[in-house]
């Protein structure tokens, strides 16, 4: 008995460490619980915060792209401002090197000028002095020329007498020898006075004769002096018709002139405008690449769907589960005028998973149950089937669109699922005409209207305000619209940089000639200036 003793008091004692030990793991198990239990509301807490976050986070990234959008629009404002200021500050450089080259000729001619007018007029200052001392002393040698010739006329008519009386004295027999010798001696001196006389008009008619001669050196030097005034007449001539030439010429590249600034000004502001058509292009082209980002990764992150299909959806992805193909919302297309329809006569089922067969949604569910993931709804392949809804006369009714299944495109392999949901609803184009329709076949079946207002079959209404764009396939819709509006926007955004090259190679071509015509210009003027000039020396000599 002792043995049994022992064994019964030791099963009595396994029996009291087994109650023990259940309440141990009971109190256990009920810790766990409740620290999973707050760990779970601290999770929600943070998951309702990080919603917040994400929200505000949204905001503010849609606050940034309107400031954004703003500051772009500035920053385009003071980019043609600060074009226009260039323009102004090259235009004004130009004119003003313009004016430096004309004051530059300016003040050489006028210093040439100048200094040939001060040569001219002291020659012409020296020419009349020596004319006129030259006349002067002309006329005194013309003068004494006189003067000596009446002296000699008179002297001569003494000698005459002289010699007469001498003559006499002599005939007379030789009275008064003394005055004889007197008169002889008288004689004598007026023949040296007579000879001095003459030495005398021989040098005044010497100085007469050099007098002539510096006249005629004075005639010929005029007579050269006017044959270069003829030339310098008809060099006048020639200096004024190629200055009338010049100036012409000058008026007429001063109208070209006007002509290619309003030919510049014309394809500069094409081209500002083609500079700006591409700036808003690749603007709107960033914007769009954003959004087709932002929706390309919702997309990815299977934003809109519960929990559960997420978790799904990237335990497929990652190669973890298999044979998963797709949420319903995800597989099927419709137009944006059909899709507020269709989302709503899909309802919950947009968030369905499409499986290949059972055995792929039995895998699914026991990863959820294991993970605690939530619930889902899994249609296989190869189990559903549906039916499609044939009332006489229904597609004659007015506002009948079609049945949902006819106005969806999806593959081929999914026709049986699509037809299963959407194979029995009536799209309608208005509440009015689901009421009519549907008083008229007895509610048999569920009519959507174009705007998301449900006859649900059996008479119950379901229906209020929808937020377009704001479901699965809208967003689908959208994104795709989004993509083929960016792949437009790309090529027309080549097609406006190609025009703003073009443009502005327009605008150089037209610069560089108004340039030209410019400089053509600018020689003219300076020619004008000294034809001006050498016409106006013309004048003066």
């Amino acid at each position: 008995m002792e043995p049994l003793r022992q064994q019964a008091e030791t099963a009595k004692r396994y029996l009291i460490l087994r109650d023990e030990l259940r309440g141990v793991e009971i109190s256990i198990w009920a810790d766990s619980l409740e620290k999973l239990s707050d760990t779970m509301v601290r999770l929600k807490t943070n998951k309702n915060e990080a919603d917040i976050q994400l929200e505000q986070a949204k905001k503010e990234i849609e606050a940034f792209y309107a400031e954004t959008e703003t500051f772009s629009q500035r920053i385009r404002e003071k980019d043609i401002q600060a074009e226009e200021l260039r323009n102004m500050v090259a235009e004004n450089d130009s004119k003003a090197s313009e004016l430096d080259s004309i004051i530059a000729v300016l003040n050489a001619n006028l210093e040439s000028n100048s200094a040939e007018t001060a040569r001219i007029e002291s020659e012409l200052s020296e020419q009349q002095d020596r004319d006129t001392h030259i006349q002067n002393q002309i006329e005194e040698r013309r003068k004494r020329i006189e003067d000596i010739d009446k002296e000699l006329s008179e002297l001569s008519a003494y000698a005459e007498e002289i010699s007469r009386k001498l003559q006499s004295i002599t005939e007379s027999d030789g009275e008064n020898e003394a005055k004889l010798g007197e008169l002889f001696i008288k004689d004598n001196e007026l023949t040296g006075k007579i000879a001095e006389n003459k030495n005398a008009i021989s040098a005044l008619a010497s100085a007469a004769q050099e007098m002539e001669d510096r006249d005629t050196t004075s005639a010929r030097d005029a007579l050269a002096a006017k044959e270069r005034l003829t030339q310098i007449e008809a060099d006048s001539a020639k200096c004024r018709g190629e200055l009338a030439e010049k100036q012409d010429e000058c008026v007429s590249l001063e109208n070209m002139i006007k002509g290619y600034q309003l030919r510049a000004d014309n394809r500069r502001k094409k081209a500002s405008e083609a500079e700006q058509h591409s700036r808003r292009l690749e603007m709107d082209l960033q914007a769009l690449k954003s959004r087709i980002s932002l929706l390309t990764e919702m997309e990815k992150e299977y934003q809109g769907y519960s929990k559960s299909v997420k978790t799904v959806m990237q335990d497929s992805a990652r190669g973890i589960l298999k044979g998963i193909h797709g949420t319903v919302g995800s597989l099927v297309k419709a137009r944006d005028k059909y899709a507020v329809a269709i989302e709503t006569a899909l309802g919950a089922a947009m968030q369905n998973i499409i499986v290949t067969d059972e055995e792929a949604g039995k895998a699914a569910i026991n990863m959820l149950k294991r993970r605690d993931a939530g619930r889902a709804t899994f249609m296989p392949i190869t189990s559903i089937r549906g039916s499609v809804l044939k009332e006489r006369s229904l597609e004659d009714e007015l506002g009948f669109e079609g049945l949902a299944v006819d106005l969806v495109s999806f593959d081929g392999k999914y026709s049986e699922i699509y037809t299963y949901l959407l194979g029995r609803v009536a799209i309608v184009e208005a509440l009015d005409d689901a009421i009519r329709i549907g008083r008229k076949y007895s509610n048999r079946f569920k009519i959507v209207t174009l705007d998301g207002q449900v006859m649900n079959a059996g008479g119950s209404m379901t229906g209020g305000s929808a937020s377009k764009n704001a479901g699965i396939l809208s967003r689908s819709n959208e994104l795709e619209n989004l993509v083929k509006r960016c792949e437009t926007l790309e090529k027309e955004n080549i097609q406006a940089a190609e025009k703003c090259r073009a443009t502005a190679a327009e605008l150089e071509d037209a610069v560089r000639e108004l340039q030209d015509v410019q400089a053509r210009l600018g020689e003219n003027k300076t020619a004008v200036l000294k034809l001006e000039t050498d016409n106006g020396h013309y004048e003066l000599m």
